[in-house]
């Protein structure tokens, strides 16, 4: 296993790194860099300290003002409203340079790619997103819908908003609990975190962002349904749960677990309720909902057409993807703590929560200080969590967040706990509320602040792409689409033009997997009945992770090689990217584009 983890991240900082443009580090950097990072971007870093400083105040004395006890707010200063508007400023103070890293996911690229084609062709859901579903592209199309602009500023926008919707939903299952004043307080460590996130490979609209959120609001739903003596009320809170876990599994699949452990607790605490509690109904309403919610989306999917390649690529490829781990489980342990080091901030608070779960775990054990009911979902959630992030075997940061918000649910609700039992010793409840509310913060503060993490090398200049973008930009015309040969649906972002293929990425059709002759006749398929304006094979020096054209190009894929041959014209190779052009679209003009020029080998 020694071998084996650092081999595995070796391939996360080549693939994620170097092949995205990010040079390697050469040893630690003792320079401000996010405040490099804002002088490059022409702002002053002065101001963002100051505005964030004061946000984060502004935040944190917020989360101090809730009312004591389980009544509600009386006074402005104390309502939920202006604790939530207070949270949002302090993540967009903190954030917002954020929105203007350089591209380093490729998901990120294929989701607003997906979208752009979705508004395109004015379908639900044409385009396919891999180990992603519709429900993922769906919030960045709605956006897309009232006017926002369809790229990486907008999709980081909303994952800010789905990050602060799911501390929202820790919180108020936490004060369900424990009331309005603890519920704000036991969220402050998740919630700091998420403020103070600069992470490459978190700050982006990941997959992980849409699922999580909707796993934390089914948990919110479900939990604020169970009174304090078991029993469960019926109403709009268990239909809207049960719409939420039905849609979730279109989501992402790798996050199907939570969702079926919130359902499968949900029915138990319903036939486990008191002697006299209704049971059929809140049943009837949970199932019924989750019913017609899944089974909505399905029907929804095979009228428009879509049905059999959503099961083909996205059931049976996951299923697939998920049993071709790329480490043994033995090294999945030892690969999760290595990425937690190597994601920024994210270790310290991983750890920092983990010591206040173990105290109130210690003390549940002991004196069983908080109802099973709430225990039992936030330890299975937990745990299921941590499955879901290792079960692919496959160092890629990202996975980590699945961790995030049952973490902080656990710690929250048994740290809660231990605060409830210690009501009637105020200096010793002062100093625990105090050690969780400000410890995790401070300590999440001082490492954003002194941390060495070479944020300049997120700057948003030297694309390798300028070059294809820029010929793009020339020669589309209304109406164009583009199909690209290769892993970098950025192509799609940067040039604005919709997607012939339903693939945005080819990574099905150049890795060795079992279904490679499926999507590859897939994507031939496509090419031929839509013949897009342009063709560009991203196989290259420029392209992620496959760069030997002979061996992953188009050459490889003779019958893509034969069709462009004779309907295409080679426009030239710009920076590593080759541009073939619809012969009726072919103009003498194109042979002088700036930056083109003509290879060895290219077909004519």
């Amino acid at each position: 296993m020694e071998r084996i983890v650092p081999n595995a991240l070796k391939r996360l900082e080549d693939k994620s790194l170097h092949l995205s443009g990010l040079p390697p580090v050469d040893g630690p950097r003792n320079v401000p860099t996010m405040s490099e990072f804002l002088r490059q971007l022409g702002y002053s870093p002065f101001r963002y300290e100051l505005f964030a400083g004061i946000g984060l105040t502004l935040w944190l004395v917020s989360a101090f003002l809730g009312r004591p006890g389980r009544e509600a707010p009386r006074r402005v200063w104390e309502s939920f409203g202006l604790y939530a508007v207070l949270l949002l400023a302090a993540m967009l103070a903190f954030r917002w340079p954020t929105f203007f890293y350089k591209p380093v996911n490729p998901d990120e690229g294929q989701y607003i790619a997906a979208t752009i084609t979705m508004v395109d062709r004015h379908v639900f859901w044409w385009p396919d997103t891999m180990t992603s579903g519709p429900v993922t592209v769906a919030p960045l199309a709605l956006a897309a819908a009232i006017g926002l602009p369809a790229d990486f500023v907008t999709a980081r926008i909303v994952g800010l908003l789905f990050s602060w919707g799911i501390a929202l939903c820790v919180m108020q299952i936490l004060r369900h609990l424990y009331g309005d004043r603890l519920g704000r307080l036991l969220t402050v460590p998740l919630a700091g975190f998420l403020i103070l996130l600069e992470f490459w490979d978190f700050t982006p609209y990941v997959s992980e962002w849409c699922p999580l959120f909707l796993s934390a609001l089914a948990a919110a739903l479900v939990t604020t349904s169970v009174a304090s003596d078991g029993r469960v009320r019926p109403g709009w809170r268990l239909i809207a749960a049960g719409l939420v876990l039905g849609i979730l599994p279109f989501s992402k699949l790798q996050v199907a677990p939570l969702g079926a452990a919130i359902g499968v607790w949900t029915i138990a605490m319903i036939l486990a309720q008191p002697s006299g509690a209704a049971r059929a109904r809140p049943l009837a309403q949970l199932l019924g909902a989750t019913f017609l919610a899944l089974s909505g989306m399905i029907l929804w999917l095979w009228s428009s057409g879509s049905g059999p390649h959503f099961y083909e690529a996205f059931v049976r490829h996951n299923l697939i993807y998920a049993q071709a781990r790329a480490l043994p489980w033995t090294a999945s342990f030892g690969e999760f703590r290595y990425l937690a080091d190597f994601a920024w901030g994210f270790a310290l608070f991983h750890q920092l929560l983990w010591v206040f779960l173990l105290a109130g775990l210690g003390m549940f054990a002991w004196r069983r200080i908080i109802s099973w009911r709430p225990a039992s979902l936030a330890i299975g959630l937990l745990i299921i969590s941590y499955y879901a992030s290792l079960a692919p075997g496959r160092a890629y940061p990202h996975y980590l967040l699945l961790v995030i918000f049952p973490l902080a649910l656990a710690t929250g609700v048994f740290f809660g706990g231990l605060l409830e039992m210690a009501r009637a010793r105020a200096g010793v409840r002062l100093v625990l509320l105090g050690a969780f509310a400000v410890g995790p913060l401070a300590w999440q503060v001082g490492d954003r602040v002194t941390g060495d993490r070479d944020v300049t090398r997120l700057l948003p200049d030297h694309s390798p792409r300028t070059a294809i973008i820029g010929a793009l930009g020339r020669l589309h015309e209304t109406g164009d689409t583009l199909a690209v040969w290769g892993w970098r649906p950025e192509i799609y972002v940067e040039s604005g033009l919709p997607q012939a293929t339903r693939d945005s990425l080819t990574e099905r059709q150049m890795s060795d997997n079992p279904m490679r002759d499926y999507f590859r006749a897939e994507f031939l398929a496509d090419v031929t009945a839509n013949r897009p304006a342009f063709i560009v094979d991203a196989v290259g020096p420029g392209g992620f992770i496959y760069q030997d054209r002979n061996a992953n190009g188009v050459p490889s894929f003779p019958a893509l090689a034969a069709y462009l041959a004779r309907e295409y014209q080679a426009a030239g190779e710009f920076n590593g990217f080759a541009l073939y052009v619809r012969r009726d679209r072919w103009r003498p003009e194109t042979q002088s584009l700036p930056s083109s020029r003509r290879e060895p080998g290219m077909s004519h």
